[in-house]
């Protein structure tokens, strides 16, 4: 009997494990949010990042996923978003996972040209979508100024901002998080304003950072934070 039993355990295990396997499904990325970024830091000076989201789906649910790869195709240079690393974006019923934050080698620049990214699941099955990576022009100063006195804030464009005409203003807490967005009128050269708007709209912001992107949406001058206080 009991050797009928094990029998038994060991079938049922098995058909079980042949059921999960089957089960398993290939991840998919449906589409690709590529951005060129400058990053004011605090001391003023731009650097280089890249903001990579992919759609990525997986009919396992989407906690089934492990991270992101980027392969620079001509070089072999690679960059590596484990899960932890990586943020969500929710656009209508859209979930997108990446990063805003991908450095270069060295604090440098991004090479141009062919990339892979590999976006890959908790059992290792892989999605590929190549990319093509090309530097926009940026301009030579900041698309916009962004200037605080007292509670009144002016936001005024460069003459030379050239493509950079879509503004916002992004409205961080102190983790800090993103509570808020505003987006700026795309044909008027000067804005002014009263922080109350903002307060109204995320009482718990308190920092401001503009944002400046081109008309096609693929590069972007990040400003430094503001302090509202």
């Amino acid at each position: 009997m009991q050797q009928v039993f094990r029998y038994f355990f060991y079938s049922l295990t098995f058909v079980s494990f042949v059921m999960v396997s089957c089960a398993q499904a290939k991840p998919e990325i449906s589409a690709t949010s590529v951005k060129m970024l400058r990053v004011q830091e605090l001391n003023e000076q731009f650097s280089e990042r890249l903001s990579l989201f992919v759609l990525f789906s997986d009919e396992d649910g989407n906690q089934d996923f492990s991270g992101i790869r980027l392969l620079h195709n001509a070089s072999g240079m690679e960059w590596v978003l484990e899960k932890e690393n990586t943020i969500v974006r929710l656009r209508g019923n859209d979930r997108w996972i990446g990063s805003s934050d991908i450095a270069p080698a060295g604090n440098t620049l991004f090479p141009e040209g062919e990339y892979t990214i590999i976006a890959s699941d908790l059992s290792g099955n892989e999605a590929v979508k190549p990319i093509l990576l090309n530097r926009p022009d940026f301009p030579k100063l900041a698309p916009v100024s962004f200037s605080l006195d007292g509670d009144l804030w002016t936001l005024e464009r460069n003459p030379d901002a050239g493509e950079f005409t879509e503004n916002f203003l992004f409205l961080h807490n102190t983790e800090p998080w993103l509570v808020h967005t505003w987006k700026m009128p795309s044909v008027q050269k000067k804005s002014v304003g009263d922080l109350e708007t903002f307060r109204r709209d995320a009482r718990e912001a308190v920092t401001i950072q503009c944002y400046s992107e081109n008309k096609s949406g693929t590069a972007g001058v990040l400003l430094r934070p503001v302090e509202m206080e």
